[in-house]
């Protein structure tokens, strides 16, 4: 059995798990599951939550909680009569439920809302960096994004500030650098606040395997750490690269290309998540499933596969999506059909009703 990547199905209102072959690892059980998160994944029944390993035995059992967050850095966010808190894996309650809100834990610390304004805590719950900021982010290689006043900059553990806050919109940093914006524009600084790649675009999105998404005149192409454009600004939308590949849409279509801009899989997804464990979620047809690097897809025909589950948890998303996209979709043709028909015809009235009424 190979377990080091499963991937969630959703079959007659159960959750399963397949490996990338599309072979079932878990059997499909109650309830709605998520993606696995340092080896646990997320089960719901109702308003109850747990936790299952990779071998589908629940080792978080059951409990009621109005929402329950993935695992990252040991701990995970639950929400208690609408504040939140973190339980470790054996489930227990290590920091308890008293926030306005919080984010996952990043480099040992967790923003966390008190009332309007936002600070950080440790595993332990003690507040490293007092509440100050009107917004703050995870940490990213050592540095975290907070807003002061409208204006964005960059705070170091210890909670003093490495980058004033003076742009209108920040990224992480990732590789070294991150995007940020100054009016209109968005370039990219490095750690000390220095811009290496000037101030130009009108989107920009973090690296990823030394690439990064950017958006010039509507439309998306990537550029290297040193700003040169290696791929074209050319498709309606696009994602960071991920094991190799990055998703981008022509029209209304979605493909993955490799970092040469060449198309490895052509555009013919309605939607797409980026690839992980070597598949990558889609639509085709409007019918989900999940496609390996060749384009291969695995198991679409047999699965109805779970959307994710973190805003809507008592839906099969995945079935509504498919359903309605179909309705939406057939009902789409019927129109513009009617359309075509109709308008013409409508006009000729019009016309033979003012043509006739001229002749009196």
């Amino acid at each position: 059995m190979n377990s080091s990547n499963l991937f969630p199905i959703s079959q007659k209102g159960k959750t399963g798990y397949i490996d990338r072959t599309g072979i079932i690892i878990i059997e499909p059980q109650e309830g709605v599951g998520c993606k696995f998160s340092e080896g646990l994944a997320r089960i719901t029944v109702g308003n109850r939550w747990g936790y299952i390993n990779k071998t589908g035995q629940y080792v978080i059992d059951m409990q009621d909680l109005d929402f329950a967050y993935d695992f990252v850095g040991g701990l995970a966010q639950i929400r208690i009569a609408g504040n939140s808190g973190y339980i470790d894996k054996s489930g227990q309650i290590v920091i308890s439920p008293q926030f306005n809100s919080a984010y996952d834990f990043s480099e040992g610390l967790a923003a966390v809302q008190v009332g309007k304004k936002m600070g950080y805590i440790d595993k332990i719950g003690q507040f490293t960096i007092s509440v100050q900021f009107d917004e703050a982010g995870n940490f990213a290689e050592g540095l975290a994004r907070v807003t002061v006043r409208n204006q964005c900059g960059y705070i170091d553990r210890t909670g003093q500030i490495l980058i004033a806050p003076q742009f209108s919109m920040v990224r992480d940093f990732s590789e070294g650098l991150a995007a940020v914006r100054i009016g209109h524009k968005m370039g990219y600084i490095d750690k000390t606040g220095q811009f290496t790649i000037s101030v130009q675009f009108d989107e920009a999105g973090n690296f990823a395997e030394g690439l990064a998404r950017v958006k010039v005149r509507n439309r998306w192409g990537y550029i290297d750490r040193t700003g040169q454009i290696l791929i074209a600004p050319q498709f309606s939308m696009a994602r960071d690269f991920s094991e190799g590949l990055a998703a981008v849409r022509v029209w209304n279509l979605w493909g993955y290309i490799n970092k040469t801009g060449q198309f490895i899989i052509p555009p013919q997804c309605q939607e797409v998540e980026n690839f992980t464990g070597g598949l990558a979620k889609v639509t085709i047809d409007f019918t989900w499933g999940y496609i390996n690097k060749s384009g291969t897809m695995i198991a679409i025909d047999e699965f109805n596969f779970q959307d994710d589950i973190r805003f809507v948890p008592f839906i099969d998303l995945a079935w509504l999506s498919k359903v309605g996209n179909r309705i939406l979709y057939r009902t789409g043709i019927i129109t513009f059909l009617l359309f075509l028909i109709l308008v013409p015809w409508f006009n000729f009235c019009q016309w033979w009703d003012s043509r006739q009424k001229s002749s009196r």
